[in-house]
């Protein structure tokens, strides 16, 4: 028998608390990195239409006005306030909302690859390596959208989930907590983590999934009845949902009649999106198959496939077969596709942690400098650094010409982005045209939104709408819409992406009006 000294006990219990505060140390380290690199490339502008309708709904929550858009995020609008009434600036809050959560998000994938893969394995300093830089995650915690929230919140619960599937039951009512504030947040994430969490928590036994399941209701009903309150009581909200379904459904879902078409559109844009996310990730996997292809079976197989599958699979579904919208939608995949590639990586040892750190050094080389459009013109647009530059650089000149050069009571913006342009200019009466929609059953109407309000001034879908009496120019930001100019009335261009249409002197009492059809675009006119 071999006598063990005290003193090696001591001195591994001190080694090995030494190491976990290590890596604890080097984890929150990158955390605060990614912050940091997410607040420095920040957009000071508005990125997104939806970004707009979520700073609306900070001044007034009703979901039928598209503040913020169906169904509700009611969780994010009231986390939003909360940091905007420290400050004081709507973008800003959510872009620090996006920013924290770009460092959480970090540090969840960290620990769930420990724990999925093994500390030894070093999946979770590689896993850390390709959320930092990935420069989709990056972008968008640089803006002003609840995706990377999605993201770090659906993590944190497949990590929950993990931990009681091996033992820990004590999380199980922690995580059914946690699930149903990231209903509250996004709704759809309580169809797509379900299975996950079923799956996770099947051995607790009836006695305890019951009540759980009780208390992500109760959560739910919580955050639900204001959510419908606010915006007009249940038949309101229901009719609103509905619309909002049929308008962006009807052309992609394959259960409202889109078809093959819709599915296959909806397919192209989600490999799109999905390969721009993993693109300096999967060249190193490749360079490395020779160290990690026996891994697949061991390291991806068994429990470990089927619980990246469940995590995945809803959100897959549901972007292939009914719609895909924009990139930050792959968020609720991307993190299972991440630990799926850190674990592969991680199989090739060392050679596996260098692939993965060149990955990284590419990627933030290609957010920080590449341009926005990689081909000629406008050809290949990429999402990245030079991406909000050019888009801050653009409003900041548009709305500083038109402020300098065209009086507000004079003066009729017609844009595309009229909610941007609501939003930033309240002062000057906006109109938008059905013309630049590229459905061709709906190109039909104008709408004239003044001094933003909650609804339009005025809608029509045929015929024309009156300008107002003092109109004396029609200012068009961006590309589009066709144009056709009735007599007397006149146009040049004013600036990069801005033309000025004046109108004859006779109009400037009232009468002129504006009017669009299916075959002439928008049409400018000195009389209705």
């Amino acid at each position: 028998m071999v006598a063990v000294s005290p003193h090696r006990d001591i001195s591994s219990g001190a080694d090995k608390r030494a190491g976990t505060a290590a890596s604890a140390a080097l984890v929150w380290g990158v955390a605060l990195l990614v912050f940091a690199s997410r607040m420095l490339f920040r957009s000071h502008y508005l990125y997104h239409w939806d970004s707009v309708n979520f700073a609306f709904s900070l001044m007034h929550y009703d979901v039928r006005l598209a503040q913020p858009h169906p169904p509700g995020y009611i969780l994010y609008v009231a986390l939003a306030r909360l940091v905007q009434g420290v400050v004081g600036d709507a973008n800003l809050a959510m872009q620090l909302i996006s920013a924290v959560c770009s460092g959480l998000l970090v540090v969840a994938l960290w620990r769930l690859a420990e724990r999925f893969f093994g500390p030894e394995s070093r999946a979770g300093l590689i896993v850390g390596l390709l959320a930092a830089t990935n420069p989709l995650l990056w972008f968008y915690g640089s803006v002003a959208l609840p995706h990377v929230l999605d993201a770090v919140l659906m993590t944190v619960i497949a990590l929950l989930g993990w931990r009681i599937l091996h033992g820990e039951g004590r999380l199980l009512f922690p995580s059914a907590l946690l699930l149903g504030v990231a209903a509250g947040v996004r709704q759809q994430d309580l169809v797509f983590l379900m299975p996950l969490w079923l799956f996770c928590v099947r051995r607790e036994g009836v006695r305890r999934i019951v009540p759980a399941l009780a208390l992500t209701g109760a959560v739910c009903v919580a955050w639900l009845w204001p959510m419908i309150a606010l915006s007009g009581g249940l038949n309101a909200y229901r009719s609103t949902v509905a619309a909002y379904t049929q308008h962006f459904f009807s052309t992609t879902s394959l259960l409202h009649g889109a078809g093959l078409t819709g599915v296959l559109y909806n397919v192209d844009k989600l490999l799109r999106y999905t390969l721009y996310a993993v693109a300096f990730a999967l060249p190193v996997l490749l360079l490395t198959f020779g160290q990690w292809r026996r891994a697949p079976g061991e390291r991806l197989g068994g429990e470990r496939g089927l619980f990246l599958l469940l995590w995945a699979a809803p959100s897959l579904a549901f972007y292939s077969l009914i719609h895909m919208g924009q990139h930050g939608l792959i968020f609720t995949f991307l993190p299972p596709l991440l630990l799926a590639i850190a674990g592969l990586l991680s199989a090739a040892g060392t050679r596996g942690v260098t692939a993965a750190a060149v990955a990284a050094a590419a990627s933030a080389l290609f957010f920080m400098a590449a341009p926005e459009h990689l081909l000629p013109g406008d050809g290949f647009k990429v999402l990245n650094s030079a991406t909000l530059r050019n888009l801050d650089n653009g409003l900041e000149n548009a709305h500083r010409t038109l402020r300098r050069r065209f009086p507000a009571d004079e003066t009729v913006v017609v844009s595309r982005n009229f909610r941007h342009t609501s939003y930033y200019l309240p002062e000057y009466p906006v109109v938008w045209s059905k013309a630049w929609d590229d459905r061709p059953s709906r190109n039909q109407g104008v709408t004239l939104w003044q001094r933003y309000r909650a609804r339009p001034v005025a809608r029509t879908a045929s015929g024309g709408l009156s300008l107002p009496a003092r109109a004396r120019y029609l200012v068009i930001l961006g590309d589009g819409p066709r144009l056709r100019l009735g007599d007397g009335v006149r146009m040049e261009q004013v600036g990069d992406g801005m033309r000025c249409v004046t109108l004859p002197p006779r109009a400037h009492g009232g009468g002129a009006a504006v009017r669009s059809s299916k075959a002439e675009g928008l049409v400018i006119a000195s009389k209705l």
